[in-house]
């Protein structure tokens, strides 16, 4: 389920490592040795499983090597996600016709005031999926305090795959030198909605400027959409607002590039999805 992958010298040793991101995965280094290219382990890393979006490579603290930002969906969401009440992918095909019947579950609170596992889903989605969901309850009341663990009491749960998600925030990660890293969560205001694209520009002895453009649209009627994000400035340390930068994206930002016109004007742009295409003149 991969998103987003990146060739940069992750290590410094002069060729391209892979740097690879997706959802309900942790992200991914393969180290390139001689062409010939190994999984990085580093516990770190390895904790980092995410709905991740994209990323981008640029050298953050100018120490020389590479470090990365990568985009999630961001805390603006009603799952609960973090390492001690991680959301759960539970995939099997229930029904054996053939096709997967995914289940995700989440910790909600219960009218205990505790925290459990649910789905996510609406008894009318499981139901369209398998027979199965339409068999075990009667009423959308039992439904709705059916835990997870009321769900794997029944065989048809047995041998399932899990993947889960520990980890909803967009972060940095620090290269640290010697396969070691660390990161840090993005401010709230680049968590507001999934962060879907990054650019990296580099400014001539000041750093770098980042362009950050997201939200999704795919939302469905109960839920509605992810939409709060309208693109972010980040140049250097400093968070620009919309109104300061002039940098604006209220759509579903999917990809940004930059170019230059021949009058020697430098334009930053961005696609959205079924919308129209924006430039940004950038000085």
């Amino acid at each position: 389920m991969v998103s987003d992958a990146k060739w940069i010298d992750i290590d410094g040793d002069k060729d391209e490592d892979l740097v690879i991101v997706g959802e309900f995965s942790p992200i991914q280094i393969f180290i390139n040795e001689d062409g010939r290219f190994s999984k990085l382990e580093n516990k770190v890393l390895n904790n980092t499983s995410g709905l991740w979006r994209c990323v981008e490579s640029f050298d953050r603290d100018g120490d020389g090597d590479l470090d990365l930002l990568v985009g999630n969906i961001g805390r603006n969401n009603a799952y609960n996600i973090n390492s001690e009440t991680p959301m759960e992918l539970y995939v099997k095909d229930i029904d054996d016709n053939g096709v997967v019947d995914p289940v995700v579950f989440t910790y909600q609170k219960n009218e205990d005031n505790q925290i459990e596992q649910y789905p996510i889903h609406f008894w009318n989605t499981m139901n369209q999926q398998s027979p199965f969901f339409r068999q075990k309850f009667s009423t959308y009341k039992e439904f709705s305090k059916t835990t997870k663990e009321k769900y794997l009491e029944d065989q048809v749960f047995k041998n399932v795959k899990i993947y889960s998600v520990n980890e909803d925030q967009s972060i940095f990660i620090e290269n640290l030198g010697e396969g070691e890293f660390r990161y840090t969560a993005l401010p709230k205001e680049a968590q507001l909605a999934p962060v879907n694209a990054i650019y990296s520009e580099e400014k001539a002895h000041l750093g770098q400027r980042l362009f950050l453009v997201g939200n999704d649209f795919g939302g469905n009627p109960f839920e509605g959409n992810d939409d709060a994000f309208n693109g972010l400035v980040i140049d250097g340390e400093q968070f620009q607002s919309n109104q300061f930068s002039g940098f604006r994206v209220d759509g579903v930002g999917s990809d940004i590039k930059k170019i230059k016109l021949s009058n020697g004007k430098k334009l930053v742009l961005v696609t959205q999805n079924q919308s129209r295409l924006l430039a940004f003149e950038l000085n």
